[in-house]
């Protein structure tokens, strides 16, 4: 599996790493306990990037440009 890669921001929103990396992961997680200003940053991030883009305001407002690009 690929992962959500075109869902998550390295250090942005998330912290990615290699698919079957045990250590890499244990590491990611051990970045994120042991910083309480990344962890808030990190979720920050997140649920500002939902808000903008995958909302139900967000999602309906992209529905209505394409029907309006259609109807042109």
């Amino acid at each position: 599996s690929t992962g959500p890669a075109w869902l998550t921001r390295n250090n942005e929103d998330a912290i990615v790493t290699p698919v079957d990396d045990v250590q890499a992961f244990a590491g990611g997680i051990r970045q994120v306990i042991g910083s309480k200003a990344l962890a808030a940053r990190l979720v920050a991030s997140g649920r500002r990037r939902v808000a903008e883009e995958f909302s139900e305001d967000a999602i309906v407002r992209c529905y209505m440009d394409l029907f309006e690009k259609v109807r042109r």
